[in-house]
């Protein structure tokens, strides 16, 4: 397994899935070094890399080699820009034949060089068992930007936890005052949380009862913190840390996701797994995730936008709670951990199963 750098929802999705796989396949994992710790402490085999700079390119290229020389895998899976850039441009046929490349995300500003990627990646791709993407906007992209035919890349979509039939079903609490606002990521450089602060500041001149809870950490809290002040929303925004997703829901009227770092966060689709309407930024990501369903709002990606939403969300929240409770489990048998382990499990066996014919 070789990991990319950046996107916390590659980064838990990847750590969850080799969790899992290594009851059933002997696993050995490279990823970045801040993320070793994380694989470690799961009892992973990791080694860490840093695929990015040019001696990173060179150092990781010498481990995976080392790695695939002394390990003779039966499937190689590479995630992300990077590390498939590493693997397929490196590896002999034979190991190349034998390599699953995922895609979580579109390419980041100096991620690669773009003319690597305009001119070599067509061919690195053509190398491998199987292409994946995270969601279909991607997948769309991917193959016209590669010349490659509809369907070239096979979905396999982020898996959420924690899912079980018998979770006890949230409720909104009648009666209660709001609308409050849900935004849920790492406070990190990243639009995101700006535009929902903003968005509040904007609600709260016609709806002074708007409120805004902030959970997760990271690097930027106190900027975070000081862009409320500066907005004048101090005390309508709350800060909640690192809080379990579940306890985050039950305490909001609705999640919001402006466009953010990650091109899909974890977020949207577990809230959808939980019944919990969202509003989101109408673009590729969101709306593989949103469109079609009623309890969904797809809007421009400013501040005037999501305002609106929350205001168009609100104007019939318990029907919109109805509704998302109503459609968990078709969201549930799409995202749920198990269902995507599965798909990954099969094609594990049946790559393993070629390669030994």
């Amino acid at each position: 397994m070789l990991v990319s750098p950046y996107g916390a929802t590659m980064h838990s999705d990847v750590l969850e899935t080799c969790a899992h796989l290594r009851e059933s396949f002997d696993l050995r994992v490279l990823a970045p070094d801040p993320d070793v710790r994380s694989f470690a402490r799961r009892r992973i085999w990791v080694e860490g890399w840093k695929p990015l700079s040019f001696v990173g390119v060179y150092i990781a290229v010498r481990r995976l080699r080392a790695a695939v020389q002394g390990f003779r895998p039966d499937i190689i899976h590479a995630h992300g820009w990077p590390a498939i850039s590493v693997s397929l441009g490196t590896f002999p046929d034979g190991l190349a034949a034998r390599t699953i490349a995922s895609f979580h995300d579109p390419l980041r500003n100096r991620e690669l060089p773009q003319k690597m990627v305009d001119e070599r990646f067509p061919r690195y791709l053509q190398r491998a068992a199987a292409l994946t993407s995270a969601y279909p906007t991607l997948a769309g992209a991917l193959e016209r930007r590669f010349d490659f035919s509809p369907g070239t890349f096979s979905i396999v979509p982020h898996g959420v936890d924690g899912l079980e039939d018998t979770d006890p079903v949230l409720a909104r609490a009648p009666g209660r005052p709001g609308p409050i606002v849900g935004w849920y990521g790492r406070l990190a450089p990243d639009p995101a949380w700006q535009t929902a602060i903003d968005a509040v500041a904007l609600l709260r001149k016609d709806m002074p009862g708007a409120r805004l809870i902030v959970a997760g950490d990271g690097p930027s809290r106190q900027f975070v913190a000081a862009h409320a002040r500066q907005m004048g929303v101090e005390k309508a925004v709350e800060f909640r840390g690192d809080i379990a997703p579940a306890q985050f829901f039950a305490e909001v009227d609705m999640l919001v996701s402006p466009i953010t770092v990650d091109a899909q966060p974890q977020i949207v689709l577990a809230a959808l797994c939980a019944g919990i309407p969202v509003v989101a930024a109408n673009a590729g990501a969101f709306k593989d995730a949103l469109e079609g369903l009623d309890v969904g709002w797809l809007v421009p990606d400013d501040v005037a936008g999501f305002a609106q939403g929350v205001r168009d969300a609100w104007s019939h929240i318990d029907a919109a709670w109805e509704g998302a409770m109503a459609q968990r489990g078709g969201a549930r048998a799409k995202y749920a951990r198990e269902v995507v382990l599965q798909q990954t499990l099969t094609r594990y066996n049946e790559l393993a199963n070629l390669n030994r014919t």
